[in-house]
């Protein structure tokens, strides 16, 4: 079930924007964080759709939820909007991002059955 609603969601990602834009990548969120970030986001997110977390539907910069995931991962709510923007006009590297991400919920998820 996750990795059909993660399939989705890059589906949404890859049909949203073609446009290449020029970021400083300096600024960039590397591709392995950006990995752990998005798994913890889909699970978070998961969880609020199963109402095992609350949330009132604030804004990202005003969940504390998502606060948590981007200060685990040392970074910022700005760091991680950038990033995204980047990778989706990226499609090869989304779809990267993407199988980690996979891999990394598939890993959490084999991990809590033991």
């Amino acid at each position: 079930m996750i990795r059909t609603f993660v399939l989705f969601i890059v589906l949404v990602f890859f049909s949203c924007s073609d446009k290449k834009r020029s970021v400083d990548s300096s600024s960039l969120v590397d591709k392995k964080t950006m990995v752990l970030v998005l798994a913890d986001i889909h699970i978070l997110e998961a969880a609020i759709t199963l109402n095992l977390a609350k949330t009132d539907g604030e804004a990202l910069k005003k969940n504390p939820q998502y606060a948590a995931i981007f200060a685990n991962h040392s970074i910022t709510i700005e760091q991680y909007q950038e990033s995204m923007k980047y990778y989706i006009s990226h499609k090869q590297e989304m779809a990267s991002i993407y199988e980690d991400v996979l891999t990394e919920l598939s890993k959490r998820q084999a991990g809590e059955g033991k």
